[in-house]
């Protein structure tokens, strides 16, 4: 294969795996929250009451079933919007909880407006720590020096905050939000995250600068060979007339 189709195939996987990875991060918070990701800053009876009742973990933009059927309920049901929608789509609009028709609903502004506010960890670091508790678990810490590495620098984004600023926080100023190194037009490769992006550029001074010169050396090659074309192409004329 062609070495600048091969490099060009290579910068387009990892702007691939880059935009993967922080998408993936973003639609943790694309339906209802799980519930062990907020119990980690917060209390069980906390959150009580404010479970989706089809899925069981933290309602997002809570719906409250309204129907005439559950006028005697002695609490609130609670559900997910994005879940209550997919459910309703799949069961004919049928009442998830009696499975009657004319499913009512309504919008629970105190439910949304706490939930809102629940005081949450870092969901990047959330899943690392439950990564590093797996390789704990399976003896890999052991077997594979990276993932120990990896999980000796476990605690490196330490975001709480309200569950309504976590996107913002993920989209700017994580610490463990994937970067592309800026020397990538370049060649350099390395998919980093923000918490290690300054090192690796001080770090790598003299191997970005060598892929600068080797860019640089490769356009001079290319402009002596286009040169030499005219040149020949020149003398081909002259020979004709």
């Amino acid at each position: 294969m062609d070495p600048q189709k091969k490099k060009s195939n290579l910068e387009a996987e990892n702007k691939e795996k880059e935009n993967v990875e922080n998408k993936e991060d973003l639609n943790f918070l694309d339906s209802c929250y799980n519930t062990q990701w907020i119990l980690q800053l917060n209390k069980q009876k906390e959150v009580k009451g404010m479970l989706c009742l089809l899925c069981q973990q933290i309602a997002k933009n809570a719906m409250e079933l309204t129907c005439d059927e559950h006028e005697n309920s002695n609490a609130a049901l609670i559900v997910g919007e994005d879940c209550l929608v997919r459910y309703l789509q799949q069961n004919s609009n049928k009442c998830p909880v009696e499975q009657h028709d004319n499913c009512k609903q309504s919008k629970n502004k105190l439910v949304r407006q706490y939930v809102d506010d629940i005081v949450v960890m870092c969901p990047r670091q959330y899943q690392l720590d439950l990564k590093q508790d797996s390789d704990t678990t399976n003896g890999n810490e052991q077997t594979n020096p990276e993932a120990a590495s990896e999980n000796a620098l476990t605690r490196i984004c330490n975001f709480q905050g309200k569950i309504k600023d976590v996107k913002e926080h993920l989209q700017g100023s994580c610490q463990l939000m994937t970067l592309s190194c800026s020397f990538k037009p370049f060649g350099c490769q390395a998919l980093l995250f923000k918490y290690n992006y300054d090192d690796h550029v001080r770090l790598q001074v003299e191997s970005h600068l060598a892929l600068v010169m080797n860019q640089f050396n490769l356009l001079q090659q290319k402009v002596q060979g286009s040169e030499n074309n005219q040149s020949n192409l020149q003398m081909q004329k002259d020979d004709c007339q």
